[in-house]
């Protein structure tokens, strides 16, 4: 399982040229090879887009589920733990939502009602940039006075406690980060790194690592490469997963791979990322097996994030 891709951004941006069956061709046969059997999909609104953010994550929605519709012996929306079971049980890859950056419902957090009747199930405050809600991870590390949660990132937050939505922190500074901690809300970070072994502001402190394992969430390991500081892909990886088995326990250890080098739409020409593909990842998680062991890499593959997964699911489909 990947607890995050930014696959609705990519296709969102194919079929307004036109294009369609986008993740069953250019994805598909590269998830299957890899063994992907569930694909966390984010909803991602770029600065460009920020002032038609709920327009922009609708349009993501309807393309995540005409996806579903062309390529239904192939792909599946998880919805609620029920679809999850089904999924598990057949040939189908499952795609669940996710919303990084919550500015689609910043100015009214009762939409997130309607996201969750499609599927949401993890709800990250901020993307990297100030909302009306909290302070993203400050990237340029120019903020002087950052803050935690606003009131309406309060009130945001007891929506998505309400609905069963898992918090993800990947994202949020630090302040913000606490604030959501002490709230007792369940959380996770989708696709962090450990700060103490590579210190970027987008990898969590290890007391954050602590309290998410504590609480009995997960931190998927991101494979781009800023926030990883090896350019071995397996020493990187096999740091990282060590350092948070040991931080936060074993049973908080993830993949988020995070793989944007794969998408147009991220591409520029440089290599960011440690792996291009799904299948790239998959053979350096074989190494990895070697020394971690056949029962922490099932652990970390599937049986953590599955766990998580299910309980940030409801279940049944909620009505609207």
């Amino acid at each position: 399982m990947d607890l995050h891709c930014d696959v609705l951004y990519e296709v969102s941006r194919r079929r307004r040229m036109g294009e369609r069956d986008v993740i069953r061709r250019i994805m598909l046969q590269d998830l299957r090879s890899s063994g992907v059997k569930v694909l966390v999909c984010s909803l991602f609104v770029d600065d460009q887009g920020v002032h038609r953010a709920l327009q922009e994550a609708l349009h993501q929605v309807w393309c995540l589920l005409e996806e579903e519709r062309e390529a239904r012996e192939d792909l599946m929306v998880i919805r609620d733990r029920d679809d999850l079971r089904r999924c598990l049980s057949s040939r189908r890859i499952g795609l669940v939502l996710s919303m990084e950056g919550a500015e689609p419902v910043q100015d009214d957090p009762e939409l997130l009602r309607f996201f969750r009747s499609m599927g949401l199930s993890f709800l990250a405050l901020t993307w990297s940039r100030r909302n009306r809600l909290a302070d993203g991870v400050d990237l340029t590390r120019t903020v002087r006075s950052p803050g935690g949660l606003s009131a309406q990132g309060v009130s945001a937050l007891e929506t998505a406690r309400s609905l069963g939505l898992a918090l993800d922190l990947s994202h949020l500074n630090d302040p913000g980060t606490e604030d959501v901690i002490r709230s007792g809300v369940p959380i996770l970070a989708t696709h962090s790194n450990c700060r103490s072994l590579c210190d970027h502001p987008r990898n969590l402190a290890d007391p954050h690592l602590e309290a998410i394992g504590r609480r009995g969430g997960v931190v998927g390991f991101n494979a781009h490469g800023a926030f990883v500081g090896s350019d071995d892909p397996v020493e990187g990886m096999y740091r990282h997963i060590s350092h948070l088995a040991l931080v936060a326990g074993e049973a908080a250890c993830a993949l988020g791979l995070d793989l944007c080098d794969r998408f147009d739409a991220f591409f520029h020409g440089e290599r960011r990322d440690l792996f291009m593909s799904h299948r790239e990842a998959s053979q350096a998680l074989q190494v990895l097996g070697g020394r971690l062991g056949a029962r922490s890499m099932g652990r970390l593959l599937m049986d953590n994030p599955i766990r998580v997964l299910e309980g940030a699911l409801p279940s049944s489909v909620p009505s609207v």
